[in-house]
């Protein structure tokens, strides 16, 4: 296959990767050492698929010239036979249907129903820099303990380069940062399409700046308006079946359950992973925290390279809030 068939056909595949740059296109198809030409006839493709979008939609409703790239996607897959379901895109003739492909291979389809009472907890990602088997083991726990609830904890992004420690000279500049953690958040989008995420301290970096730049945050984008992840309602909490789901800035959750007597999941303490419980006479509640996903040789985590390892795992709450488990990962 050519270059240019080769890019027309990933591009088609995966239209989120039209926000990327050449070299992480190239990447994507694992184009190893792509050189300066290479470079130059896939932003010109790019450029070509993404002129030919802005032509479709000119040529259709005044609401379609809104749509982003997501909906453009959805567009097409229902031009081409696909209805839509539940918040997800279903083939029409299932044997037919062909799975996008991935950088880190086929990725699994979503886990459809699930118990909407069994609640799957992912821990911190930090993209760009998780673990590529911790998508994996997620949706396996997901489907095993037929959670039909998705919260992911916090510290979806990791925004390095964008922190206010000092930035490695060697790693990736904000734009390539950023580009490779949308890149890896569709990847998670494309697994679990509708969630509930908690905003972590690493989230929240780019409000952080503008508040200290004194830009007023009507400036700054919404979060599933940069992540491309429109059915992910992002928030600082969420209370379920009196259990507050929080990133766990405020503290530890076997201090929080004896401060507010209220149960807690959280996740931000990346060595921290265990289950505790509080019983007085009338009542019992419980502090969980989940571990997280990360690659800790990433040079991100090289701040806690003396510190104690991550604990990589996840939690689910089955049962309507009374079985809270936490779930390691088998590390190869």
């Amino acid at each position: 296959m050519t270059l240019e068939k080769e890019v027309r056909s990933f591009l088609n595949k995966r239209p989120s990767y039209l926000k990327c740059g050449p070299a992480r296109i190239a990447e994507a198809i694992n184009l190893e050492d792509p050189t300066q030409g290479e470079l130059s006839k896939i932003k010109s493709i790019k450029k070509e698929i993404v002129k030919g979008l802005k032509s479709t939609s000119k040529s259709t409703s005044k609401k379609e010239n809104t749509e982003d790239l997501h909906a453009t996607f959805l567009r097409m897959a229902k031009e081409l036979g696909y209805t839509k379901g539940k918040n997800l895109i279903e083939p029409e003739k299932p044997e037919t249907f062909v799975m996008a492909e991935s950088r880190r291979g086929t990725l699994p389809k979503p886990f459809k129903g699930g118990n909407p009472d069994n609640i799957l907890v992912i821990g911190d990602l930090h993209e760009p820099f998780c673990l590529d088997d911790y998508l994996y083991f997620c949706r396996e726990q997901q489907e095993k303990m037929d959670c039909g609830t998705v919260i992911f904890i916090g510290d979806v992004i990791d925004n390095c380069f964008s922190s206010y420690h000092e930035a490695d000279p060697d790693g990736y500049s904000a734009g390539q940062e950023l580009d490779r953690a949308i890149d890896r958040i569709a990847d998670w989008y494309e697994v679990f399409p509708v969630a509930t995420v908690i905003i972590g301290n690493h989230d929240r970096m780019a409000y952080r700046k503008a508040t200290t730049g004194g830009v007023s945050r009507r400036w700054v984008r919404e979060y599933d308006d940069v992540l491309n992840t429109p059915n992910w309602t992002f928030t600082e909490s969420v209370e379920l079946f009196n259990i507050n789901f929080n990133h766990g800035e405020g503290g530890t959750a076997r201090n929080r359950i004896k401060n507010e007597l209220q149960s807690q999941v959280q996740g931000h303490l990346h060595s921290q992973f265990y289950c505790d419980f509080l019983a007085g006479s009338k009542f019992l509640v419980f502090g969980m925290q989940v571990g997280c996903g990360i690659d800790r040789t990433a040079y991100s985590m090289a701040y806690g390279k003396n510190y104690k390892k991550p604990i990589i795992g996840c939690g689910v709450v089955l049962n309507k809030g009374t079985l809270p488990i936490a779930i390691p990962m088998e590390m190869k």
